[in-house]
């Protein structure tokens, strides 16, 4: 057994030696661990180029009081987010304990419509909110609005148009009601003022002046 192992050690020393033999030796006087040292440490003062990779990825440029700054674009589209939100809020409101009864309101209507079908589950919380958020918070309610029917009409547009348009409809109705209505009394007062003529020319009876006399 060990004679065999002494015999496989040689054969495999021997083929070992054959291959080194074989291979070129270089010799160097200064050892290369990397194919190009320049590219692996730059030179102090080298420029180097960004790739668009890179470029994209830091972000577009910009001047800020004399000095150039790069900021990641979802960086940049968190801040916005943030100062969009934090404008919405009129500074003369208070924050506490108003949002505290918008949501004592909203959980009113939860509880409101506990016991119905899922729609009034889905609607009274949300009418309940928005009412108190409207009275409680005004300034801030109408910044809200604006804020969301601008976005609607940048990211819907059709259904903004046609929002407007049911409004609009809406609105004609209201005022032809009112018109309606008014014309209806207008009618009704011209009716009695003609039936008053009417007996006071049969009867020969002033019935304002019995009026007053009473």
């Amino acid at each position: 057994m060990s004679r065999a192992l002494f015999t496989f050690a040689c054969v495999t020393s021997a083929v070992a030696a054959q291959s080194i033999a074989k291979s070129p030796v270089q010799n160097e006087s200064k050892r290369r661990f990397y194919e190009n040292e320049q590219q692996v440490v730059p030179l102090p003062g080298t420029v180097t180029p960004s790739t668009p990779a890179e470029a994209e990825l830091l972000g577009p440029r910009s001047l800020v009081n004399g000095v150039t700054v790069r900021s990641a674009a979802p960086l940049e589209s968190a801040f916005r987010s943030v100062r969009t939100v934090a404008a919405l809020h009129n500074k003369r409101e208070d924050l506490f304990p108003n949002s505290i009864y918008i949501i004592i309101a909203g959980l009113s209507g939860n509880i409101l419509a506990r016991n119905r079908n899922i729609v009034s589950r889905a609607v009274y919380p949300v009418a309940l909110g928005v009412a108190a958020f409207s009275y409680f918070l005004p300034q801030t309610f109408r910044n809200t609005r604006d804020f969301v029917w601008a976005a609607e009409q940048r990211a819907l547009p059709e259904v903004a148009k046609q929002q407007v348009a049911a409004f609009e409809q809406a609105n004609g109705f209201v005022h032809l009601v009112e018109e309606t209505a008014a014309s209806s009394q207008q009618k009704v007062h011209s009716g009695l003022e003609s039936l008053r003529r009417s007996i006071s020319k049969i009867t020969g009876l002033n019935i304002d002046e019995e009026v007053l006399k009473k």
